[in-house]
């Protein structure tokens, strides 16, 4: 019995679950679970395939649904092993990738009675070897016990196989029916074979920047006065901003872990257990090196080896142990100090309801309130206080100690303390941004509810004593050596434009090689890389991930990704006119600009397109496939394949949609 059990408890555990539910339902539910509502089973819910729907025919569906959790059959997601088998993946986290991009939320009760609905009209009835294949991945003793629980039949199991087997099987023929044809080979083909050859000048805006130019007045004000209430943006195009970001204040009591190391008690017992469950952990250094693996090659050191005694490693062990109570008790103290800390705060009115924020009591505000806290006696060595100057939060993040901590509770995110001192009203930041971090927001004065612990175990309490929130600059004078700068920036992106429309012009009639050797200054401002020759690229590369090919931008490494870029290139070799394959190209985000010159198409050649056609077409009919289950499982798809019109509720005269406003009034009343 007790092998029977453990082979089996994920099984039973399930069924008792699902056990519990039907208790808390009622005590009919047992009986009713796996039959229709016969009250209301005749009831018309609509039409498909040209026949009535009854709200028993989709009970009977939620009832199988039921049973097919319970026999662990994925009836919710039946794509999931088709796409991992469409593109050959064995791991399961690609398989999960692959499921997510076919259909990302579950199939509902009345799409999967569509679905076995339509598979049943089109002709699609499981044979006897299918059903028993499912059969036989159910054990039988949990078979049995899930029949004496629920009272389900065979014949309603067997009933449940069918529908799931149905609707997979109707999805499969419509899946081996598609094929790639000789065009998507081709254009494949076409996309990852057909290479283009080119020289490019690549001219950054930063080579150019020149350090004794100086801005006027006037444009430096203008500038300033442009940009200084927004933040640097260059996504949006705004490369440029003055805006001054939040800063926040804190003030904090450190617990130290060190100290706390020598006043952990040692127990041989304790440690011994330990060191057992974790000997490999444990391992002695080298100290004789290996044999030379070659002649002329110095000896390699032999790999570190567990020790074979715990005397031999008792001290390492009792070391690890009194460490890790140490942090564990640096946390405890911390939470000890946060109690206390808030009592103040205890029985003070609810300021603003929405964020449940009080009145800051008069007693936080003394100063050296935090200060009182970290003399405590109870902990001499232990405690220290700490304050930080007002900083935004990269300043934060770089503080010694307690900028490198962070909240850390198994089920919450990490949240770094450069965030968490961010966690009052007066910031950007608000609860509704990240609930599941929304019980760290507090007050002004208030301890954070949690400590921030460091990589070393130091356990940190704190508060936010004073925040500032982004504002502009208070004069020019604040950022005009950085106005300045940018000024210079913008002079060098004009410039870096002009010269490469120069080049380009030049390169026109000598070619680009020729063109920036005869510009001795730009050659030298641009370096060894200004000019490139790289090898020829395809208008797109293919990458394998989980066994299923995607295809993504081509292009130089130099240009990898940007296939704006690629476009051109291919676009220019159209042209038979040197000239007219030579042309300009801005690359904003990276504020440069590239000068390109086509020099020939090359196209595949016979042997080439032989062999890398089976590839081709392997790798279209998979895609062709996947494009196929997306929509086959699509809620769209789905109604449209089994013509499906559902009726339409009429609305009770006594709803509240229907009533007069004078009487949901009266009715609210």
């Amino acid at each position: 019995m007790m092998k029977f059990f453990r082979k089996y408890t994920r099984h039973l555990l399930a069924v008792f679950m699902a056990l519990l539910l039907i208790v808390w339902l009622g005590s009919d539910a047992l009986q009713s679970l796996m039959r229709p509502d016969r009250q209301n089973s005749s009831e018309k819910i609509g039409t498909a395939l040209g026949k009535t729907v009854t709200l028993g025919e989709l009970q009977r569906a939620s009832n199988q649904g039921h049973l097919l959790r319970q026999l662990e059959k994925p009836w919710q997601a039946p794509w999931f092993m088709m796409a991992a088998m469409i593109a050959g993946s064995r791991d399961i986290r690609e398989a999960r990738f692959l499921a997510q991009q076919v259909r990302s939320e579950p199939l509902t009760e009345e799409e999967w009675m569509l679905l076995d609905l339509a598979a049943a009209a089109s002709g699609v009835e499981p044979s006897e070897e299918s059903l028993e294949r499912q059969r036989a991945e159910i054990p039988a003793a949990y078979l049995d016990n899930l029949r004496a629980k629920t009272g389900v039949s065979l014949r309603q199991i067997d009933d449940a196989l069918r529908s799931f087997i149905r609707v997979q099987d109707a999805a499969f023929q419509a899946i081996r029916a598609v094929k790639a044809t000789d065009a998507d080979v081709q254009d494949f083909l076409r996309q990852t074979g057909e290479k283009v050859s080119v020289a490019m000048a690549v001219i950054p805006a930063e080579a150019l920047i020149d350090p004794t130019f100086e801005p006027t007045a006037e444009a430096i004000a203008a500038h300033f006065e442009e940009y200084k209430d927004h933040a640097p943006d260059p996504a949006a195009g705004r490369p440029f901003g003055y805006q001054q970001p939040e800063t926040a204040q804190v003030e904090f009591i450190r617990v130290s872990v060190e100290p706390l190391v020598a006043r952990q008690p040692e127990d041989d017992n304790k440690a011994f257990e330990y060191w057992q469950a974790h000997r490999s952990e444990f391992l002695r250094p080298a100290t004789q090196p290996a044999t030379a693996t070659a002649p002329g090659q110095p000896p390699a050191p032999e790999p570190p080896k567990p020790y074979e005694t715990f005397s031999e490693c008792r001290d390492k062990v009792h070391d690890r142990l009194k460490l890790q109570s140490a942090k564990a008790q640096a946390v405890e103290i911390a939470e000890e100090l946060i109690r206390n800390l808030q009592l103040a705060w205890k029985g003070s009115p609810v300021t603003q309801p929405e964020g449940g924020y009080k009145a800051i009591p008069e007693a936080v505000l003394v100063a050296g309130y935090y200060e009182s806290f970290a003399n405590s006696s109870r902990y001499p060595g232990v405690l220290s206080y700490g304050r930080t100057p007002p900083g935004d939060a990269r300043a934060l993040a770089a503080q010694p100690q307690i900028g490198r901590a962070s909240i850390m509770e198994g089920s919450t995110p990490l949240v770094p303390f450069s965030r968490a001192a961010f966690m009052v009203p007066q910031t950007s930041l608000k609860p509704a941004d990240d609930p599941e971090t929304a019980r760290f927001f507090r007050n002004l004065y208030e301890t954070c509810p949690r400590p921030v612990v460091d990589h070393e175990g130091n356990a940190y309490v704190f508060r936010t004593i004073a925040v500032q929130p982004a504002h502009a600059p208070a004069s020019l004078d604040e950022v005009r050596e950085q106005v300045i700068a940018d000024l210079r920036r913008v002079r060098a992106r004009e410039q870096a434009r002009a010269r490469a429309e120069q080049l380009a012009e030049r390169a026109k009639a000598v070619g680009l090689k020729a063109a920036l050797d005869e510009d001795a200054e730009l050659k030298s401002k641009l370096g060894e890389r200004g000019f490139q020759e790289p090898e020829p690229f395809a208008r797109k590369h293919m990458f394998a991930w989980g066994g299923r090919p995607q295809l993504f931008p081509g292009g130089p490494p130099e240009m990898a990704g940007d296939a704006e870029f690629v476009d051109l290139c291919f676009s220019l070799a159209d042209h038979e006119d040197r000239a007219a394959r030579v042309a300009t190209y801005e690359q904003a985000m990276r504020n440069r600009w590239v000068v390109v010159e086509v020099r020939e198409r090359v196209p595949l050649t016979t042997q080439e397109y032989e062999e890398q056609r089976p590839g081709a077409f392997a790798a279209v009919s998979m895609e062709r496939r996947l494009d196929l289950l997306r929509e086959w499982f699509s809620t769209e798809q789905i109604h449209s394949r089994a013509g499906w019109k559902p009726v339409q509720e009429p609305r009770d005269a006594d709803s509240p949609g229907n009533k007069a406003p004078q009487d949901q009034a009266n009715a609210g009343g």
